[in-house]
């Protein structure tokens, strides 16, 4: 599914006069803001069928409309530039000839705390349909159902909080989809214990997230309210937990480097998206027992080729030394770098 001829035929960039585009604090005068309106509109129209990488940034636009100013301007036309050149781009819907037993409705949930120009937070979600072996860890192509960018329901102290309303938001999306997809293979209810029961049994479920402190809370802690320390996050946290488990929705956590709502909730953050949609929307769904972080991942993938580029120095330096016959000491010394202990060729050579 492509929205290609609706972007070619009605998203264009808004004029600016010159003498303010300079002015990037300047308020909008009331041509100006009517465009900006026009284009958000229709950004948002792409963003909520087949562009969910774009969705982040036309809501967080949105919320600035109020106090808009020349800046914001020029940054929505910077989006319809970005947009229409991947006007290509499209939504991927593979027919598995898989019975409902054999799929999985997974829901990646993710927040962002205050972001937006009242302080107030924003939550992503976005549900996948796929087959249920990427709940083992195959790597499987999926289909994206849905998926939301908007201001949390309620202000939070922590990110926790914000963390906690986008998974019980994310838990109940999962179930609606679940549901749909039971009516759509000929499933009926009759009441909601039945509902439960038939869905725990007929369909496969899971909710991801990033949040390695609510991940705990939800699935070791115990106490009253999950250990929460806002009482009315706890509340919503228990529920989900609680509501989750009667439907036999599976709690998953992953690093942020593969969290699919990150570009939900921060605007120009589109890699992990990019590489689903790249990737003729195949993606793996792996629980890492050490829970490594994100930003550990990207510290030691940044030492890995740190030590790959001095390797390759010293070897071709180690080259040029034995054809120019330059004495040439080879020799390991423990060299520090961060928190970490690396063993590093220390290679000198000696003046004659």
């Amino acid at each position: 599914m492509t929205q290609e001829s609706y972007v070619e035929k009605w998203l264009d960039e808004c004029s600016i006069e010159k003498e303010r585009e300079a002015k990037k604090n300047l308020p909008l005068n009331a041509e100006e803001l009517s465009q900006l309106r026009g284009i958000l509109g229709t950004l948002a129209w792409k963003a909520s069928q087949t562009g969910p990488q774009y969705q982040a940034d036309v809501s967080l636009m949105l919320s600035e409309v109020k106090n808009a100013t020349i800046d914001t301007l020029q940054r929505a036309n910077n989006l319809v530039r970005e947009v229409k050149r991947d006007a290509k781009q499209c939504l991927r819907f593979p027919a598995w000839n898989l019975q409902l037993q054999d799929l999985a409705v997974i829901t990646w949930c993710d927040a962002s705390q205050h972001n937006r120009p009242d302080k107030s937070s924003t939550l992503g979600l976005l549900t996948a349909i796929g087959p249920k072996t990427m709940l083992e860890g195959e790597e499987e192509e999926i289909a994206i159902v849905t998926w939301r960018s908007s201001k949390t329901p309620r202000q939070c102290l922590g990110s926790n909080g914000a963390e906690t309303q986008a998974i019980t938001e994310g838990e109940d999306a999962n179930f609606r989809v679940r549901a749909m997809l039971a009516e759509m293979f000929g499933h009926t209810f009759n009441d909601k214990a039945g509902l439960y029961v038939k869905l725990k049994k007929l369909t496969n479920g899971a909710i991801v997230m990033d949040s390695r402190g609510v991940y705990d809370a939800m699935t070791g802690n115990m106490s009253s309210l999950h250990g929460v320390r806002s009482t009315r996050a706890g509340y919503e946290l228990t529920l989900a937990v609680r509501q989750a488990l009667d439907i036999g929705t599976q709690l998953r956590w992953v690093n942020g480097l593969a969290q699919l709502a990150d570009c939900l909730t921060k605007k120009n953050e589109r890699k992990v998206i990019l590489q689903l949609l790249m990737g003729n929307q195949r993606w793996r769904l792996i629980h890492d027992e050490k829970f490594v972080s994100g930003r550990k991942m990207k510290k030691q993938e940044m030492l890995k080729k740190i030590r790959e580029q001095e390797a390759l120095f010293v070897s071709e330096v180690a080259k040029m030394a034995n054809a120019c016959m330059w004495p040439w000491d080879d020799h390991e010394e423990p060299r520090s770098m961060g928190d970490e202990q690396i063993q590093l060729p220390l290679n000198t050579c000696q003046p004659t």
